[in-house]
């Protein structure tokens, strides 16, 4: 319906989780238009762990010289 336009698409900020944003799309050499929905989850970010377990790597073929 053209309400509550996003007026710099570039810098929105999204304020729950999940949202609904409504889309219009329109071709520019046709100006036919298509509606949608796009769903917006964001995730919290990963905490990492106090005592992480080692990585080792074994040269087992030799690969990287003596």
């Amino acid at each position: 319906s053209g309400m509550n336009p996003i007026p710099d698409p570039t810098n929105y900020t999204n304020t729950a989780t999940p949202q609904t944003v409504y889309v219009s799309v329109t071709d520019a050499d046709t100006s036919c238009s298509s509606y949608t929905t796009v769903t917006i989850r964001v995730l919290p970010n990963p905490s990492p762990s106090p005592d992480p377990v080692d990585l080792e790597l074994c040269d087992d073929n030799d690969i990287f010289g003596p």
